[in-house]
């Protein structure tokens, strides 16, 4: 994973995408995994199961990064040679500037009232993720909505800059301006939760960094410190700021996507997971559950769930989404 992640960093263009998928990789099912093996008391998670399977997912993880590597290799020099993969050879679709602008006004109008069913002001600006009281429970609508909220300006915001950047056509820079507040207010690291911080604010770095190897490679520098000592830089419960503690990667909740992995895989030998069922559930999410009472949970609380765990917030990597739907081919 250091070694792809290197090769992500200095070729030219750079490939942001995979550079943040072998860190990914790196610390998650490199780093964690070795702390794991290598501490005599990991956590609770990663006690579940046998020392075999955890060697043999740690050779599915090799197995699949290898694979993956000969397909950016090979994906990487099929685009070098053949330019009409190339940035500047794109054009913009026909109308798409009128698509994006009905979609921002239907937005517009839409917003008091998305707003004041999301909790309006209180939500917008409030200081802390979770309430104490509250059982955490969302319902589908409130998702349904907080999606459509959060991410529509994202799409027009990211859309304006490619489209301004490539000379696709001509983009006043005042709306992506507002729209660029529009998201950081939204971003609000005290009330969201850190994936949809994330998710709002690593797009807009990607795009800012992809021209510049050397602000880039800072950026990749600096991004495993504040991953190991700034994991909750603020309180979900009191909305303070915290001073970044170190937390050891083997012993922290947070980083159970390898130990979950290896859970994924025993309970598939006890046979605890049908062929493809989870995916089926993600296929037909907008079927109720009224319609569909045995539609599979999401996979880390399933196993949660199976494991007899109290605490079902959990895991499931991408590799263990793999393995529970399609066993070994799946990987």
């Amino acid at each position: 994973s250091s070694l792809l992640l290197g090769f992500s960093l200095s070729t030219k263009p750079q490939q942001l995408n995979m550079s943040f998928f072998w860190l990914f990789q790196f610390f998650f099912f490199g780093i964690v995994p070795l702390c794991t093996f290598l501490d005599p008391n990991p956590i609770y998670l990663a006690q579940i199961s046998p020392t075999v399977t955890f060697i043999f997912a740690s050779e599915l993880t090799l197995m699949s990064n290898s694979v993956i590597a000969l397909l950016q290799f090979q994906i990487f020099y099929k685009t070098q040679l053949n330019p009409k993969y190339s940035d500047v050879n794109r054009s913009l679709p026909t109308n798409f500037l009128k698509r994006l602008r009905r979609l921002v006004v239907i937005y517009i109008l839409l917003l008091p009232f998305m707003l004041s069913y999301l909790g309006g002001g209180d939500f917008l600006f409030k200081k802390v993720r979770i309430q104490v009281a509250t059982s955490g429970v969302v319902s589908p609508g409130y998702a349904i909505v907080l999606s459509i909220f959060l991410v529509t300006p994202l799409i027009a915001l990211l859309s304006l800059l490619y489209i301004r950047k490539f000379k696709l056509a001509d983009v006043h820079i005042n709306y992506q301006l507002v729209l660029v507040v529009w998201v950081i207010l939204l971003s609000n690291p005290f009330g969201q939760a850190r994936q949809t911080t994330l998710f709002l604010i690593l797009p807009l770095f990607f795009f800012w960094l992809r021209d510049h190897r050397i602000l880039t490679q800072l950026f990749f520098a600096v991004l495993p410190i504040f991953l190991v000592f700034s994991a909750n830089p603020v309180n979900r419960y009191t909305g303070a700021l915290q001073l970044p503690n170190f937390a050891i990667p083997s012993r922290n909740g947070d980083y159970d996507a390898f130990a979950q992995f290896v859970n994924g895989i025993q309970l598939v030998s006890e046979n605890a997971f049908p062929l493809f069922r989870q995916i089926f559930g993600s296929i037909a999410f907008f079927v109720p559950r009224v319609f569909w009472p045995s539609k599979p949970n999401d996979t880390g609380m399933e196993i949660g769930r199976l494991l007899g765990l109290n605490f079902q917030n959990l895991s499931s990597p991408w590799l263990a989404e793999a393995y529970v739907n399609a066993r070994l081919p799946g990987i």
